[in-house]
């Protein structure tokens, strides 16, 4: 423990990936062990213990940051991007507070509910552990499907045969995909189905960069006159766009 109190070991090793992290090319054990002022079996243990836990790794005879890091980097961004999308469907919420509203993303062959804010419990940014959509049904699902690759789409299809659950909906499967197509044409979809009483409609979220994160949803009851589908849209684009700042 050195005089401040701070574990030395501990600060090596800091140092140690922080030097590893400002050389892409990575660097030798003896370049490692000069840079931080220390013998090299010293160096070669905190070595072996930081390439244990992944925050260090090999190539050939040199060593760079470990694969753990990239790791943590993606998973602080995404909440990140997360914590921006639930601050967007709150601004919704308050503008459509009968509306149930949600971000949804794809994780496999399932349409997961990631984030969720209904009028039951105002203002409250749920986090439902176990709550899929419907490939056929839920118009967040069929958004999805129209800006993912066609590998994503076959995955989710396979998993949920057409015949089985959306052939009761949509009749044909050309019908579906003609839907799809325009979903994509347009910039969102809205549910064609009991649109006298609900409006349900999705857009797209985008992360820095042009990539697909998932779905900002809503499902919005009618009472009176109907709103416009596409005004409601462009809202929640627009507040969807604010998910993907830097």
């Amino acid at each position: 423990m050195t005089q401040d109190g701070h574990i030395q070991s501990v600060e090596r090793a800091v140092d140690m990936v922080d030097l590893l992290v400002a050389h892409e090319a990575g660097m030798r054990l003896k370049e490692l062990a000069d840079a931080l002022g220390v013998q090299s079996p010293t160096a070669r243990n905190l070595l072996r213990t930081l390439e244990a836990r992944r925050l260090v790794a090999r190539e050939g005879r040199r060593y760079i940051a470990g694969p753990i890091l990239t790791e943590w980097a993606t998973a602080l961004a995404s909440r990140d991007w997360m914590a921006r999308c639930g601050k967007a469907m709150k601004t919704v919420s308050a503008r459509h507070p009968a509306a149930v509203v949600t971000l949804a993303q794809a994780v496999g062959a399932a349409i997961r509910v990631r984030l969720r804010i209904s009028p039951d419990r105002p203002g409250i940014l749920q986090r439902p552990a176990d709550t899929v959509f419907g490939v056929y049904t839920s118009i967040s699902a069929l958004v999805l499907q129209a800006y993912s690759g066609d590998e994503q789409v076959a995955e989710l299809r396979r998993f949920a045969p057409f015949l089985e659950y959306g052939s009761h909906l949509w009749k044909s499967e050309a019908r579906l995909d003609d839907f799809v197509t325009n979903i994509r044409r347009q910039g969102w979809g809205a549910m064609p189905f009991d649109r006298e009483r609900w409006l349900r409609l999705a857009v797209p979220v985008w992360q820095p960069g042009g990539h697909l994160a998932g779905v900002m949803g809503i499902s919005l009851p009618i009472e009176g006159e109907p709103p416009d589908p596409a005004q409601v849209a462009r809202y929640l684009n627009a507040c969807a766009n604010h998910t993907n700042a830097e």
